[in-house]
């Protein structure tokens, strides 16, 4: 799994007028759950975008008065007009205890129900997952080219060593279907 090193700075002062500060400043409030103690931080905007605006999964090595903390991005709130990040959620990852994360899915290939007329349709683009931290991977990459129209790959058909997939078994990822324009030249003749 790629690691993201940021620099922050230790909030000393919280709230609403202090966080209003941190982001004229060009930072980001934020907070690291899941250790001894909550950690506020300010982290620069720059050092977070590749953690971010990215399509797979990464781990943010955080380095705050001379303390290392390594972490996963559990939540962003985002403006709801300009898009800017006001605040992010870390959770500290400790060695050996399960962590819950949402893995990104890749589709690898076109399926062979798409090479006849089908549409491949991606019903998933993040599966939740649980793991120890040396377990958890960057994404998901699923083979569409063995499938044929009408056939999907569920949520148990993932199968990673050491990750449990909390969504429902049942649920698609990824599925072939007869593409419209195909139904109706199957019913004209």
């Amino acid at each position: 799994m790629r690691v993201i090193d940021i620099e922050a700075k230790k909030r000393e002062d919280v709230g609403t007028k202090y966080a209003k500060l941190a982001r004229k400043e060009g930072n980001i409030p934020a907070i690291v759950y899941g250790g001894e103690e909550n950690l506020h931080i300010e982290i620069p905007y720059n050092s977070v975008k590749d953690l971010v605006y990215s399509a797979r999964l990464g781990k943010a090595n955080i380095k705050v008065d001379g303390k290392e903390v390594s972490a996963l991005v559990k939540d962003i709130d985002f403006h709801p007009v300009s898009e800017n990040i006001l605040h992010m959620d870390f959770i500290q990852l400790t060695e050996g205890k399960q962590v819950k994360a949402e893995i990104p899915v890749r589709v690898d290939g076109t399926s062979v129900g798409a090479k006849l007329g089908g549409k491949q349709l991606v019903k998933m683009r993040k599966v939740k997952a649980v793991a120890v931290p040396e377990k958890l991977i960057e994404e998901i990459v699923i083979d569409a080219t063995p499938l044929e129209i009408g056939q999907s790959i569920r949520v148990r058909d993932l199968n990673y060593d050491g990750i449990e997939f909390t969504d429902s078994p049942a649920n698609p990822i990824f599925s072939v279907v007869m593409a419209r324009g195909a139904k109706k030249a199957e019913t004209a003749e």
